[in-house]
């Protein structure tokens, strides 16, 4: 898929949308070679979907092995409104706490005072972190108005064929 596609589809309203949530789901093999997909948060900065993770977390030698990933940004509602990304992860260890990731859980309700306590917690827990950044080399928005999975697309395409034969 082009930069331009991409880009295209990204700008979209209802993708800006998507991308505006606060958790994604993050597919990728595992180091035993089987598929995990988990719920995380992310921050979306214009390019890249930016996640943040615990320096011992176990997805890390599995995407320091294989980087290739996808994710799922969607909605609880019919019809669901669904965004899909892949990409390529590239890990980044910061030192102390990345400020994503303080935009990333700011998004949750807490009154003042809950919120400094919190980040005091969390600067006591983690001396730091890694950033999961994901630059998309493919996307696909699906909100069953304009656009629809490609199997559906391809059966509404069939069965017009066979209308019109």
């Amino acid at each position: 898929m082009r930069a331009n596609e991409i880009t295209e589809i990204l700008d979209r309203p209802t993708s800006r949308e998507l991308l505006a949530r606060h958790v994604a789901r993050l597919a990728y093999v595992a180091k035993d070679g089987t598929p995990r997909n988990i719920p995380i948060a992310f921050t979306w900065n214009g390019s890249e979907i930016v996640m943040c993770t615990t320096k011992n977390a176990p997805k890390l030698p599995a995407l320091r092995e294989n980087p290739m990933v996808a994710l799922t940004i969607d909605t609880e509602v019919h019809p669901p409104k669904i965004l899909l990304i892949r990409g390529r992860a590239g890990l980044d260890v910061v030192d102390g706490i990345p400020d994503e990731y303080l935009q990333i859980n700011g998004s949750y309700e807490m009154t003042p005072e809950q919120r400094v306590e919190w980040e005091a917690e969390v600067r006591s827990l983690y001396d730091g972190m890694v950033r999961i950044v994901v630059t998309p080399t493919w996307a696909k928005l699906i909100d069953f108005e304009t656009t629809l999975p490609s199997a559906v697309e391809e059966l509404i395409r069939l069965r017009a064929e066979r209308e019109n034969a």
